[in-house]
């Protein structure tokens, strides 16, 4: 460079008239002939329009016929430009500029002034010569271009901080993250913008790492905008130091975490509201394997199967139900490992590990795995076995009721029969007595009215057998007791009686005694007749009803016995109890009957401390025995 400065000529001799019309032909030939064999240079007129240049590095950073700041492609110069301008200013020399070509060769190129002969024409001279060791420079300065669009281009937020904890630099996306400038940061620290919750730990690594105990950290953080609000963000901090080993600043990397992190706290706060209902709800929850193995059980599934719920982990679901239920319930999981089936509502019979048989409504869900199988089961479980005894109840109550609306339709009918006959009877009577009332002798007439006495006092027993037989049932009657003699009751009904039934041979047999009792004399008198009713009712005209009252053996304790007995077909074994039902009869269809009758003489045998049978007659027929207290 000195020996070409030298020999460069600080006055150009400019052509004379009548020369090369090229106005710097004498400059361009000088400056051939200097630098023709000692080196690479490149001269520029003062408007640094390149007008001739000779060696391979000139060729290689300049174009003739345009400006020397048009550097040809993959030249890169950061300080061309501005050494340009000094020097055209100041007239100096030695001014230089550093150029970097493709391959990585690093170019210096002196500028410097000189004029022509008339000391008003100006040149401008660039040498340039490769630098030492130039490729391993270029490869510095490419690396370092590198780093510079790597810093400003980054997606991720990168800061360079110093080690008191200021920042030195920060990329676009930093300051995106942080709602702040590069120049707002460089007048802070990096403790000024930390969430106090997080500050302590951040400065402790920062510690650890200044002390040479770790060489970098990662944490995540809270960082604080200017607007108060809060983002999440992974930070990454590592030291640089020099060859020394000086620390000279930390690289710090992060990373906008905000969405995932409020992502992650809200699975977190659905996880422990899971936690929370699975151990404190009051129903009975376990998670299962596919195979129906329980991974985990609530308190209440403890308390619904009598343990701790420690105890059920290990038991198979299958196993802990009936055994006529295990292959179903076996079947039922296969489905849901299949994923044929995600759910499923069942009531089950199981026996708990005290042995207790329950009824348990259960409901099964799959839980899926992230490859969309299934990853587990969920169960809940409820106790029905109250209500499904309540329920089965209540189904008994409406078959009874189904049954008792049948009887009371049964019982109408019956009714209406016995009502229609001596209403009839009494109609015809009635109309006889008006028709024919003058002639009927006196005899007649006092007969019909006999008859019609006896008709009504009919329809006045089953009308009253109809209304003590609902406040039987409802408990509603108290006898009214007094001492009388059953000789004398069975002598009064059986007389009414056989008055009114002509059609059955009524036979009395009285005890020797007069079987004092202490009873309500209306309510024996409804059973002798009802018992005396029922037995012509089930035998044919002309047989034969015995009535007897005895004093029954010792094993009794003296009680009193009325018997009532007929020559009919008998009752069979499997009615015997059956017919002192409310409303069962046992009468044929040409001949229905309440149903009452019977009923009303066990209730009101058992009103006065007694008991009604019914067995078979020696000889054939039915022999209904009742028992009552002495008095």
């Amino acid at each position: 460079w000195h020996a070409h400065e030298l020999s460069w000529p600080t006055v150009l001799e400019l052509d004379g008239p009548g020369h090369s019309s090229d106005e710097h032909a004498m400059a361009k030939a000088r400056f051939f002939e200097a630098f023709r064999d000692i080196g690479d240079a490149a001269l520029m007129t003062d408007s640094i329009e390149v007008i001739t240049a000779v060696g391979p590095l000139a060729s290689r950073v300049t174009r003739v016929g345009t400006s020397l700041l048009s550097l040809p492609p993959g030249v890169i110069s950061e300080d061309l430009e501005s050494a340009v301008s000094s020097v055209l200013t100041t007239s100096g020399h030695g001014v230089i500029a550093h150029l970097l070509l493709a391959d990585g060769t690093a170019v210096s190129m002196r500028l410097f002034t000189i004029v022509a002969n008339d000391r008003v024409r100006r040149y401008l001279v660039g040498m340039l010569a490769a630098d030492s060791d130039s490729l391993e420079l270029g490869r510095l300065r490419r690396t370092d271009r590198v780093y510079e669009l790597w810093f400003e281009r980054a997606p991720t937020g990168v800061g360079l901080i110093a080690t008191d904890g200021t920042f030195l630099r920060a990329n676009p996306a930093f300051c995106r993250l942080l709602g702040r400038t590069e120049l707002e940061l460089q007048q802070m620290t990096f403790q000024d913008i930390t969430h106090p919750d997080d500050l302590l730990l951040d400065v402790s690594l920062v510690e650890e790492v200044l002390a040479g105990r770790i060489d970098r950290y990662a944490m995540e953080k809270r960082y604080l905008r200017p607007d108060g609000s809060i983002v999440w963000a992974h930070l990454t901090v590592a030291l640089l130091s020099d060859e020394f080993g000086t620390p000279l600043h930390f690289i710090s990397m992060v990373e906008d975490i905000t969405e995932r992190r409020l992502a992650q706290d809200r699975l977190t706060a659905t996880m422990e509201l899971w936690r929370t209902m699975f151990d404190f709800t009051p129903i009975a929850m376990a998670e299962l394997g596919v195979d129906g193995t329980i991974m985990r059980a609530n308190a209440a599934a403890g308390m619904l199967f009598g343990c701790p719920p420690d105890d059920l982990i290990g038991h198979r679901t299958p196993d802990l139900g009936h055994p006529e239920e295990a292959e179903v319930n076996t079947r039922n999981l296969a489905r849901f490992a299949s994923g044929e089936m995600l759910s499923n509502v069942s009531e089950r019979r199981v026996r708990d590990l005290r042995g207790r048989q329950r009824w348990l409504s259960v409901y099964t869900a799959a839980v899926a795995d992230a490859a969309g199988g299934v990853d587990r089961l969920v169960m809940q479980v409820v106790d029905i076995t109250e209500a499904r005894e309540l329920r089965e109840r209540l189904q008994r109550s409406v078959d009874e009721l189904s049954v008792a609306y049948r009887e009371k339709a049964t019982l109408m009918t019956a009714l209406s029969h016995d009502l229609r006959t001596p209403l009839a009877t009494i109609r015809i009577l009635a109309e006889l007595l008006v028709v024919d009332g003058e002639s009927t002798m006196e005899g007649g007439a006092s007969d019909l009215a006999r008859r019609l006495l006896a008709e009504s006092a009919r329809t006045e027993a089953v009308l009253g057998d109809l209304f003590r037989s609902e406040r039987a049932s409802a408990g509603s009657i108290t006898p009214r007791r007094v001492s009388i003699s059953l000789n004398e009751l069975v002598r009064r009904v059986v007389h009414v009686e056989a008055d009114q039934r002509s059609s059955h041979e009524i036979i009395v047999q009285l005890a020797d005694e007069d079987c004092i009792v202490l009873v309500d004399p209306a309510l024996v008198e409804r059973m002798i007749a009802n018992l005396i009713s029922n037995a012509i009712r089930h035998t044919s005209v002309g047989s034969k009803v015995w009535v007897s009252v005895a004093v029954a053996p010792a094993v009794d304790d003296g009680a009193v016995q009325l018997v009532v007995e007929d020559d009919g077909g008998g009752v069979p074994d499997v009615h015997k109890e059956a017919i002192f039902g409310p409303y069962v009869s046992g009468s044929s269809p040409d001949r229905p009957g309440s149903g009452i009758g019977l009923f009303l003489v066990r209730r009101f045998a058992e009103f006065h401390g007694g008991t009604v049978v019914c067995e078979d007659r020696v000889g054939g027929g039915a022999s209904f025995r009742v028992t009552l207290p002495r008095g």
